[in-house]
């Protein structure tokens, strides 16, 4: 007998779950500390992010969703804010893991990888969350109070994968060392960074790291200066950046297309 296609749906979700559960789990060493292991609030968070619906998503509906006995709201919170398992490790191991996942494709080349840099806002009420503030945010096309990140992906073919991010923070943060102190940022993350410096970070610490790609890409917004452009060429990559359509070169010639 044939399945129905809502049976179908259903056993497709099946399988994506433990196809996620089962990718988490890979990564369960890194939510570990001296004194606790952190995994199954990971996983559980990471469910939770998912059921929620987007523009709604906060802790309490997080809270609702998770299935965890005792105070599932303090712990989640504590997971968070306070544990010491480091986020910036994770995503280290993932740029790698990427990396080697596609160098073991039959039709692997380098040649055809690429580091592609992008940034999203993510919209914002109030002025507590680190970085927020009235800025851009290409997601709604408009300027509003949110936060922006700088992200990398690695592509492949039709492949591609988050590796590496950074906060965007603007000079109204950068300039108040109380509101640094009161929001707990590192005392290393508390200098203004263009976003395209912040990309050039990302670049040069997944290299450094062992990440392989052949050229990097990106729109407007990095190709429109010569700070990340004259960078990359200095590092011997290949690059494809966009500028815009009233581009000068040399303060004299107008380019007349944007790509």
């Amino acid at each position: 007998m044939q399945k129905s296609d809502a049976q179908k749906k259903i056993d497709a979700l099946k399988q994506l779950h433990n196809h996620l559960a089962s990718h988490i789990e890979e990564y369960s060493h890194c939510f570990h500390n001296e004194t606790s292991d952190g995994h199954e609030l990971g996983e559980a968070y990471i469910h939770a992010l998912l059921k929620t619906e987007a523009g709604k998503r906060n802790m309490e509906r997080m809270d609702e969703e998770l299935e965890l006995s005792g105070a599932g709201y303090q712990h989640i919170q504590q997971f968070i804010f306070d544990s010491t398992w480091s986020a910036s490790n994770l995503i280290s191991e993932i740029a790698l893991n990427t990396s080697e996942l596609y160098a073991d494709q039959d039709n692997y080349q380098c040649s055809d990888v690429g580091y592609i840099i992008d940034e999203s806002a993510h919209v914002k009420k109030g002025k507590h969350s680190v970085g927020v503030a009235r800025q851009y945010a290409g997601v709604i096309g408009k300027v509003e109070n949110c936060q922006v990140g700088v992200y990398a992906s690695l592509v492949f073919n039709s492949h591609s994968t988050l590796i590496n991010e950074r906060l965007f923070l603007p000079e109204s943060w950068t300039s108040d060392p109380k509101r640094f102190e009161k929001a707990g940022i590192p005392e290393e993350a508390r200098t203004f960074k263009t976003k395209p410096q912040l990309a050039l970070e990302m670049i040069t610490s997944d290299l450094e790291a062992g990440v392989e790609f052949s050229w990097v890409g990106s729109d407007g917004l990095y190709g429109h200066g010569l700070e990340l452009g004259n960078a990359l060429d200095n590092m011997g990559l290949t690059f494809l950046l966009d500028v815009h359509g009233n581009q000068k070169v040399g303060g004299v010639l107008n380019l007349c297309i944007s790509l």
